[in-house]
């Protein structure tokens, strides 16, 4: 029998829970920037320096994120996520 099936009762259906992210990432994602930015201090690197790494860090994660999308597209619409 087929996950889903409503005469099957051992089974639950499969259900997928949207793309998200926890607290622990968001944590995460700020205390590497906080490194990063730390050790640059550290170093002695000038501030719009600094500025031009951001504006590098900013653009990667924004493509990274959109390849994941591209690539999980017509998954992620099969299972109702919103993309």
């Amino acid at each position: 029998m087929a996950n889903g099936d409503p005469t099957n009762p051992t089974r639950p259906p499969d259900v997928r829970r949207p793309l998200q992210f926890r607290l622990r990432t968001l944590f995460g994602s700020m205390a590497g920037c906080a490194l990063v930015f730390g050790l640059l201090n550290w170093l002695g690197v000038p501030p719009g320096t600094g500025l031009v790494i951001l504006a590098i860090l900013v653009v990667s994660v924004v493509a990274a994120t959109a390849l994941l999308v591209v690539i999980a597209g017509p998954k992620g619409r099969a299972f109702g996520w919103p993309i």
